[in-house]
């Protein structure tokens, strides 16, 4: 335990005095872990604040695909509505120059994007959509990284005039009921966390189905 100057000389004072130095370092002691009992109940307030304004209040807001945003600020905590913002502001960077239809893809049919870079010419992105099953993927797999929409997606959605996020695109770790504990039973436990393998195992399939196309 770190003993500061005055600490010192409180000490030496009350030992000059005739206290016992057993007594005096069990009253410093408790001292310290007053203090610390403090800081931990001013954490816990600050993070249980930061908790509620995420769970009840939403953010402003503003600019191109505003039913995409407004859906965001109900499902993201704070802290991740601003990297989905973030991602979605790059996503007027691109522009759909091909659009394939597979009617027959296994998993129903599938919408496969190619879009072009305005800014950094000569790159090139595929995403895949399926919208039986409301997956999306994208070739730089930022969804499968970071866990939110790429800006490649934001420009289909915006492309095919989506006023909802694909359920498969949420990830249900960094939702504001991940922490809030809104789940009602067992049951529900299971049927989201089966919906998350669903989408994950659709993912997987339509990122093979993507490097295949990359590959050919």
């Amino acid at each position: 335990m770190e003993i500061h100057e005055v600490d010192k000389i409180l000490i030496n004072s009350l030992i000059d005095s005739g206290v016992r130095p057993s007594v005096v370092m069990r009253n410093l002691a408790d001292k310290a872990g007053g203090l610390h009992k403090v800081v931990l109940e001013k954490i816990r307030f600050e993070e249980d604040q930061v908790d509620y304004i995420s769970t009840h209040t939403f953010p402003v807001i503003h600019g191109i695909l505003g039913e995409i945003k407004t859906q965001a600020t109900q499902t993201y905590t704070s802290a991740v509505y601003e990297v989905f913002c973030k991602e979605l502001a790059y996503e007027s960077e691109h522009i759909v120059t091909r659009l394939e239809e597979d009617l027959y893809h296994v998993d129903g049919p599938t919408s496969t994007y190619w879009l072009n870079d305005f800014v950094n010419k000569g790159s090139a992105y595929i995403v895949l959509y399926n919208k039986l099953e409301q997956i999306m993927c994208c070739c730089c797999t930022k969804l499968e990284s970071i866990g939110i929409p790429c800006q490649h997606m934001f420009a289909v959605m915006k492309y095919e005039g989506l006023v909802e996020i694909p359920r498969g695109c949420i990830l249900r770790r960094w939702t504001i009921k991940a922490k809030a504990h809104l789940v009602d039973s067992d049951d529900k436990t299971d049927l989201d966390s089966n919906e998350d393998e669903r989408a994950a195992a659709g993912r997987f399939v339509f990122l093979s189905s993507l490097s295949n196309q990359l590959c050919s």
